[in-house]
This record gives structure tokens, sequence and C-alpha cells, in this order.
């Protein structure tokens, strides 16, 4: 039985096999050399619209009437930044915000709070914690 175009295959159940299309195009690109090409442009489309809006509207943000002479790299990096802080993925304050359990009176010292009353200096609180921890 000669293989078709596209034939994913059938595991033990009768179900179709998840294929990545990008594998599956790199092990055919010597037997069909023009569909890879094509393949390689379609790929990395983005199926909706909607993300590239919302770069565009971030875009419009970053670059006002003062910033119009911004070079494009620059311009791509702070895309890149606004998106990452955006998506909680970069935090400058998230080391040094407190958690309740390392101020608690009851239950073990935490690490961070080790850390803390180390750097600070405050040895005989940090011992008086863990004898009494």
């Amino acid at each position: 039985m000669s293989e078709g175009l596209y034939d994913p295959g059938i595991d033990e159940q009768g179900s179709e096999l998840e294929v990545n299309l990008l594998e599956y195009w790199e092990e055919r690109q010597h037997q069909y050399p023009l569909l890879f090409r094509v393949a390689l442009d379609v790929l990395p489309a983005q199926a909706s619209a909607v993300p590239c809006e919302e770069v565009f509207s971030s875009s419009k943000e970053t670059i006002t009437e003062r910033r119009t002479k911004m070079a494009p790299d620059l311009l791509s990096e702070l895309q890149m930044l606004k998106h990452a802080y955006r998506q909680d993925r970069l935090s400058f304050t998230g080391h040094i915000v407190a958690n309740e359990r390392d101020y608690c009176l009851e239950g073990g010292v935490t690490e961070v709070a080790a850390r803390e009353l180390l750097s600070a200096g405050k040895f005989s609180e940090l011992a008086d914690l863990l004898a009494n921890a």
C-alpha cells in the first residue's frame, strides 16, 4: 500500500495519531520540495487576526508623536517587554513583595525570613526564632 500525501496513522484504539506538522514536512521535504516551502510559509501564520491587532494597538501606545524617531530594534524590544509584563512573566518587584507566611509568629521559620534577618544582621532574633520553632 503506498503512502498518501497525508497519512496520520492509527493508534491501538483506532483513533488518528496527532501529527507535528513541522516534523511531518521536514520528513517529506525531499519528496515534496515545493509543498515543503509552501508549508513553511503557511505554518507560522496566525490562525486569527486578533493577536496582530493587539500588537498594532500596543505599538500605537508606544509610538507617540514624541517618539516617532524610535529605531525599529528598540521598538521591537519595548513591545516584547510590554508583552512579558502584561502576561505576568516580567516582574521587577515579585521578589520583594511580602509573604504573610514569612512574618507569621506561629510555625517554622521560612527561608525568606531567615535570609532577611541574616542580611539585616539580626542574628539573635534569628536564633530566637529557630529555638522557638
